[in-house]
């Protein structure tokens, strides 16, 4: 309710111009597209919006913590870029990272190789799991910020 209580409308125009933009591309790849893969790029899409709202929420936690935490989210913000290139070009660790401190490949490139039958739908479970990780790692952080919280004067 926090999240989606006040939309920005500069973030409405940005999602809809998105949304006209990908639609858009896909008249233009659908040959390339069976029904199956499209079913499994709409789960796995739907699995990315949760996977950044989790993370970003996660991240937004560490306020209470840190009194720097603003610069994380930053962090995780500019780092979002990278979601425009196919996790392969990254080095090894790089890509670890990708896909689980700052998850940008399970939002950026997961979908469309999935989309193009580049990668397989099994990695669906992979990122089933990590949303289900990132739910428990989200409440915990949560419950034990709740519990050292004071005042929003101190």
């Amino acid at each position: 309710m926090v999240a989606f209580s006040r939309p920005n409308i500069d973030q409405i125009a940005l999602v809809g111009a998105l949304v006209w933009l990908f639609f858009y591309q896909l008249r233009q790849i659908l040959p390339l597209i069976t029904l199956s893969s499209g079913i499994f790029f709409s789960l796995s899409i739907s699995l990315s919006f949760l996977i950044i709202y989790l993370t970003l929420s996660t991240y937004a936690t560490l306020g209470f913590y840190v009194t720097k935490a603003a610069q994380i989210i930053e962090l995780f913000d500019k780092s979002s870029d990278f979601a425009q290139y196919p996790t392969t070009i990254f080095p090894p660790a790089i890509q670890v990272v990708t896909l689980t401190v700052i998850p940008i490949a399970l939002f950026g490139s997961f979908p469309v190789a999935i989309l193009l039958n580049k990668l397989p739908p099994s990695l669906l479970l992979f990122e089933l799991v990590f949303v289900g990780l990132l739910i428990i790692l989200q409440k915990k952080a949560w419950q034990t910020a709740m519990k050292k919280y004071t005042s929003a004067s101190s």
